[in-house]
């Protein structure tokens, strides 16, 4: 021993702490920056419902899908808030006012005047004068029923004959207790079974797509249909309308009719009335 001092010897155990203390450092700063980005991600791009989401959990954010119209297994595509009965209520009615349709289908309907409407939240009641090209007249009432925020064409009813000749005096009637009678009530008791879903799905969904001239019918804001010389085609008539409102000027429109070979017997039915 030179001076009597015991030698020191560096302690190997305090130099590897000290290393390891100096690795850990950035690690950790690595790990909290890490973390303050993965925050912000999960921030800006829906809070933690997104990733819970993902682990297949019900997410917080949920996305309804408007249904399709329900199908009957008759093949029938009912729109929401209509019913399989309210449907062959409506081709019944057709079917009990061939008389009128087939004269609008041959250009004897000049016009339907709108005389006056009473309204409620389940339908209309739309009274009618129909002028025949012949120059007679018959009066009547419309109905329109509303299902679930959109309007639907129901009858044309109690349309009473001339007192002169000529077509007012073979229009046909129709259902005379349409605004009273039940729909399975006038089903029974019209004796029609075999029905057109073809046909009724087009009526159906055509006043679906054709809301505006229905609702403007529904209030009162339209008070003639004058109608144009009748266009033939593959199973159809056209017709032009000219439609004349109470604020405004005319509007064209159209309306459409179908042929129909049921149970033996050549209908006519009106599936569409609507704006150009």
């Amino acid at each position: 021993m030179a001076s009597g001092q015991p030698d020191t010897v560096p302690n190997s155990g305090d130099t590897i702490i000290t290393q390891g203390k100096r690795r850990v450092w950035p690690v950790l700063v690595f790990l909290l920056l890490a973390a303050a980005v993965f925050a912000a991600a999960v921030w800006y791009v829906g809070g933690i419902g997104y990733l819970t989401s993902l682990g297949g959990q019900a997410s917080q954010r949920q996305y309804v899908a408007t249904p399709e119209p329900a199908q009957t297994p008759s093949g029938l595509a009912l729109p929401r808030g209509v019913d399989a009965t309210l449907a062959k209520r409506m081709y019944v009615e057709q079917v009990q006012s061939q008389d009128n349709l087939r004269k609008l289908a041959a250009g004897d309907v000049k016009a339907i005047a709108l005389r006056s409407v009473v309204a409620t939240a389940e339908g209309a009641t739309v009274r009618i004068t129909v002028q025949f090209s012949d120059g007679t007249s018959a009066p009547g009432v419309a109905e329109l029923v509303k299902r679930n925020g959109n309007w639907y064409f129901m009858s044309i009813t109690g349309l009473a004959k001339g007192s002169e000749q000529g077509s007012a005096d073979s229009v046909g009637g129709g259902t005379l207790q349409a605004g009273r009678a039940g729909d399975s009530e006038v089903v029974a008791q019209s004796g029609v079974t075999d029905f057109d879903y073809g046909v009724m799905n087009t009526m159906l969904a055509q006043q679906v797509s054709n809301q505006p001239l229905l609702r403007q019918l529904a209030a009162g804001s339209i008070r003639r249909l004058s109608f144009g010389t009748p266009a033939p085609g593959a199973g159809t008539t056209s017709l032009p309308v000219t439609i004349e409102r109470a604020k405004g000027g005319p509007a064209a429109g159209q309306m459409l009719l179908v042929s129909s070979s049921t149970s033996g017997q050549d209908l006519v039915f009106l599936t569409t009335l609507k704006l150009n």
